[in-house]
């Protein structure tokens, strides 16, 4: 699922502010997925929540142009399961991220 949480909205909602308080922020958004599923449905799954990410950010009010949004699949795990039962349910939610990269101030 790609929509955003309600949980997910506060933290966002302080991405806002932050970019609002500094007016030349650029910023990445790199989603990631755990990985259970195939390499091609979750690369796709993850461009889905960067870009809804992005979507929330810009009609939050911050240009377009500020924020880029990119999926990374299961590319780049935090834990890496050899299989999918070697990790615990905890470990595919760490994997399950969206992170921010400033890439310009």
């Amino acid at each position: 699922m790609w929509y955003i949480r309600k949980e997910s909205k506060v933290v966002l909602g302080r991405v806002v502010a932050l970019m609002n308080k500094y007016p030349g922020m650029v910023i990445e958004i790199g989603s990631h997925t755990d990985s259970r599923g195939n390499a091609k449905f979750n690369e796709e799954l993850s461009q889905k929540r960067a870009n809804s990410t992005r979507e929330f950010i810009i009609q939050s009010g911050i240009s377009a142009s500020r924020v880029s949004a990119k999926g990374y699949g299961e590319s780049v795990p935090i834990i890496k399961c050899k299989t999918d039962d070697a990790c615990s349910e905890e470990d595919h939610e760490l994997n399950r991220r969206s992170e921010f990269v400033i890439k310009k101030l």
